[in-house]
């Protein structure tokens, strides 16, 4: 599947943050992948194996997110896995979400047109009902090549009007 999450730049030195950055590299190391180098000052890493049901397929996640943010992960049980992957600051209404489109395989991902991307959003945040947002725009398409065999990320800066169950903007 394809993945979309908060991708976070720069650069700090790893005792800021809090701990989770040897964790993450002891096991970023034990899947054989190169270490995080730095995470953003003030920001955690979080590395998680989405998939682990037999109902999905696994990925590995990794991004970085605010440290004060709270993590959501996906819940286990005889039906298999349910759930995301989440980071945020519910209180503000800031939150980093992995959404995966199912089935849909893409090669290269700094080759598709800005309608992919726009799509791809307006599923991810339309999941609880098609009548929440209004006014969707891209208003910036960037991508760029990551650290390990070639990869490419999109980066999607986005707009629209969330309409609220009462009917406010």
């Amino acid at each position: 599947g394809v993945a979309t999450g908060l991708v976070a730049l720069g650069d700090t030195k790893p005792a800021n943050a809090f701990g989770g950055f040897d964790r993450v590299n002891g096991q970023l190391k034990s899947y054989g992948l190169p270490p995080l180098k730095s995470v953003p000052d003030g920001f955690s890493p979080l590395l998680e194996l989405w998939g682990k049901g037999k109902n999905r397929s696994p990925l590995l996640v990794q991004f970085a997110h605010p440290s004060d943010w709270v993590v959501t992960l996906p819940s286990q049980d005889v039906n298999g896995e349910d759930g995301t992957i989440q980071a945020g600051q519910y209180s503000a209404g800031d939150t980093a979400t992995l959404y995966v489109i199912e089935n849909t395989k893409v090669e290269n991902i700094s080759e598709q047109p800005k309608t992919f991307f726009k799509d791809s959003i307006i599923k991810a945040i339309s999941q609880k009902g098609d009548n929440i947002y209004q006014d969707f725009k891209v208003t910036n398409l960037e991508t760029k090549p990551g650290e390990i065999g070639g990869q490419q990320y999109g980066i999607v800066d986005f707009k629209y009007t969330l309409i609220t169950g009462a009917g406010f903007e």
